[in-house]
């Protein structure tokens, strides 16, 4: 560690810009507030949502729209509760989609050192078990290289990054802490749906009163 260290929030937000990143999309919170107005400051706009899934749905519309990456930025605990059904769209829709969200202190028993953290929520189990696929920032030094690889995740989906409180605090040398290049995983193999289309299409042409019913339910 050197004497120019920043925290790694500081790094994580020049990160983010030098993706090519303009605009972000979010609900700011206590754990987000310092990430968020790094990016603004910046130069990266921040557009605030009035509602967790809003914000999720608003950077899955603009990745569908642009065909870049949408960046959701989510509070911690009852606002990743929140927005769990806007994530869990933006995760079955396959637009590149990263949604960011603050997260407990990692390996720390108290978020004040007073007692029971009342925002606890076990959000990688809860992200996961709705099919999300997850990364967690489990250290300061290597956050950034979590971020990329998560980014690089995002070719095939909507993907979840977790940065815990202590986590973005920490002081690093934005040196030594500079990611490498992170490959993307193998695609997971894509359903055959043209002949699924064409057969509804069909379907449709011939019906003289349809009626679609429709879920989000990926087979």
């Amino acid at each position: 560690m050197t004497n120019a260290t920043v925290p790694a929030y500081e790094a994580l937000a020049q990160d983010i810009k030098n993706l090519g990143t303009e605009v972000t999309f979010g609900l700011m919170s206590d754990d987000t507030a310092l990430l968020v107005s790094t990016l603004d400051s910046i130069g990266v706009k921040f557009h605030g949502a009035r509602h967790e899934n809003n914000a999720c749905a608003m950077a899955e519309g603009y990745a569908a729209a642009t065909g870049r990456l949408g960046i959701a930025i989510i509070g911690r605990g009852p606002a990743t509760a929140n927005a769990l059904h806007g994530a869990t769209y933006a995760s079955r829709s396959g637009s590149r989609v990263l949604l960011i969200f603050g997260d407990n202190p990692h390996a720390v028993p108290a978020a004040n050192g007073l007692g029971p953290d009342t925002k606890f929520l076990a959000s990688a189990q809860v992200l996961q078990a709705a099919g999300i696929r997850t990364y967690t920032a489990t250290d300061s030094r290597t956050a950034r290289q979590t971020l990329a690889q998560a980014v690089a995740a995002t070719h095939h989906g909507a993907v979840a990054l977790l940065l815990p409180m202590n986590v973005q605090f920490g002081q690093i040398d934005p040196v030594a802490t500079a990611p490498g290049p992170a490959a993307a995983p193998p695609a997971p193999p894509k359903p055959v749906r043209a002949a699924a289309v064409q057969t509804a299409a069909a379907l449709l042409e011939k019906a003289r009163r349809p009626l679609i019913v429709a879920d989000l339910a990926r087979h």
